[in-house]
C-alpha cells in the first residue's frame, strides 16, 4: 500500500523534474515520510485557516505591533528588511467541537512543495488556488519588497549540511523549479555562504536570529539588505518566535493595537494560553503539569518537547528554567485509518503554509507517540480529503 503510494509519488516528481532519477529518490523517499491516506476534513476549515492566518499577517503588519518591541529589536539589532517569508507555516490542533487551536508558527517549514505534488499522487484538490508556478511570482515579489527588481536573480539555498537533511528531496526540487525560469539556484552548506553572490537565499537554517558564528556574514548582509533572505530573523521575531505565544495570551496585550475587533478575536479564539517557566512557578507548574506540555523556547520540530503527563521529575527539573515555556495541552486531534497490517489510530496536526497572509496549503503531519515525527509506520505526510 505505502509502497504503491511511494513508486507513484516518485514517479509524479520525475515526470516534472528531469534530475530526479531512480538513484538519487530512492534513498529520500521513505516508508515513514509518507502516510498512504489523506486525512478527511471538512472543506468549510479551509476558510477558517484563511481567516485566522490572515489575522496574524494583520497583526505582525500593525506599526503599533511593531512598536511594542521597540527594545527587544533594539537589543537584537533587528530591522525591518521590507520582505516578508516565504515559506512560512501555521501549525494547528483541532478542538473536540473541530475548531483550530494553534500550535506554534514557524518560517522555516518544510514540505510546500513536497505536500503539492503529494496531494496529485493521491489524484485529490489541494482547495486552495495556489499552483507550484506561483512560487516565481512569490521570490519576485520579495526581492521587489527589498526595491530589487531583477527578472533572472541569483539563488541560493542554504542550510546546515543540507544534503543530510531528511527533507533535501525539497531542495533539489526547489532548485530545478528555479532553473526552469530561467535563474542561477545552487544548494550550499550554510559554512560556504561567502562563496557566493547572491540576490536571495532561500533560508532553511534554524538559527533564527544569525547569531552562530558561521552566520555572521549572512547576519551583516541582512541588516544591510545586501541581500534578500526568506525566511528571515525580522519575520521569525514577529510570529515565530516562540515568546510570541506568551506574550499574545498576556493581559493587556491586545489594547491599542489598531486591529479589528474580529481579527482580534480570530487570534484570540485559537491560542492555548502560554507561560514563561519562570523558577517561582515551578511548584504550581508542576502541580499542572498533566494539563501542559513543555517546549523550549528557541528549538525547532519536537526537540525537547514533552507532554506533562509524562514528564518525570528529573525531566521536569531539567526544564525548570525560563528557556522553556509551558502551553496549555491541546490533544491532537486522533482519525483511524485502514493499514496493511489492520485498522489503527494515529494522531495528526495540521500544517497550513502560507505567504503574506495568504493560505496556500494544508496537509497533514500523522503520527503515533507523544510528537510529531516520520518514525510511525504507516504514518508520515498525508494530503487533505476536503468534504
Amino acid at each position: 500500500m505505502s509502497t504503491q503510494l511511494n513508486q507513484n509519488y516518485k514517479s509524479l516528481l520525475q515526470s516534472h523534474f528531469k534530475s530526479l532519477d531512480e538513484s538519487t529518490l530512492a534513498p529520500l523517499i521513505s516508508d515513514n515520510l509518507l502516510c498512504p491516506n489523506p486525512v478527511v476534513l471538512p472543506k468549510a476549515l479551509i476558510s477558517e485557516f484563511q481567516q485566522v492566518i490572515g489575522a496574524f499577517f494583520a497583526l505582525r503588519s500593525r506599526p503599533l505591533y511593531i512598536r511594542k518591541y521597540e527594545t527587544e529589536l533594539k537589543a537584537l539589532t533587528l530591522k525591518d528588511p521590507g520582505n516578508k517569508s516565504l515559506f512560512m507555516s501555521y501549525d494547528f490542533h483541532l478542538s473536540s467541537d473541530s475548531k483550530p487551536k494553534l500550535v506554534e508558527i514557524n518560517t522555516n517549514a518544510a514540505f510546500l512543495t513536497l505536500g503539492h505534488y503529494l496531494y496529485s499522487a493521491h489524484g485529490l484538490s489541494t482547495g486552495t488556488e495556489f499552483k507550484i508556478e506561483d512560487l516565481k511570482e512569490c521570490f519576485t515579489n520579495e526581492l521587489k519588497l527589498q526595491g530589487k527588481d531583477i527578472s533572472r536573480p541569483r539563488v541560493l539555498i542554504v542550510d546546515e549540511k543540507p544534503k543530510e537533511q531528511k527533507l533535501f528531496l525539497e531542495f533539489l526540487i526547489v532548485q530545478e523549479l528555479l532553473q526552469s525560469f530561467g535563474w542561477d539556484c545552487s544548494i550550499d552548506d550554510v559554512a560556504n555562504y561567502e562563496k557566493h553572490s547572491v540576490d536571495i537565499v532561500y533560508n532553511r537554517y534554524t538559527d533564527f536570529y544569525f547569531q552562530e558564528p558561521v552566520a555572521q556574514k549572512m547576519r551583516t548582509d541582512f541588516l544591510n539588505r545586501t541581500t534578500c533572505f526568506t525566511p528571515n530573523p525580522f519575520e521569525y521575531f514577529l510570529l515565530a518566535d516562540k515568546q510570541r505565544m506568551i506574550d499574545w495570551t498576556q493581559d493587556g496585550f491586545w489594547e491599542n493595537l489598531d486591529l479589528s475587533e474580529v481579527q482580534s478575536a480570530r487570534i484570540q479564539n485559537v491560542l492555548p494560553k502560554t507561560i514563561s517557566f519562570k523558577p517561582e512557578l515551578k511548584e504550581e507548574i508542576w502541580s499542572q503539569r498533566k494539563n501542559l506540555f513543555f517546549k523550549p523556547k528557541n528549538s525547532f520540530g519536537s526537540k525537547q518537547s514533552y507532554k506533562g503527563a509524562s514528564v518525570s521529575k528529573k525531566v521536569f527539573e531539567d526544564v525548570a528554567n525560563e528557556n522553556f515555556l509551558a502551553q496549555e495541552l491541546l490533544p491532537a486531534p486522533e482519525v483511524l485509518m485502514e493499514t496493511p497490517d489492520g485498522p489503527q489510530n494515529f494522531k495528526f496536526d495540521l500544517r497550513c503554509y502560507a505567504y503574506c497572509g495568504q493560505l496556500q496549503l494544508v496537509i497533514a503531519r500523522v503520527y503515533q507517540g507523544q510528537v510529531t515525527n516520520l518514525k510511525t509506520k504507516w504514518g508520515g505526510f498525508a494530503p487533505i480529503k476536503w468534504t
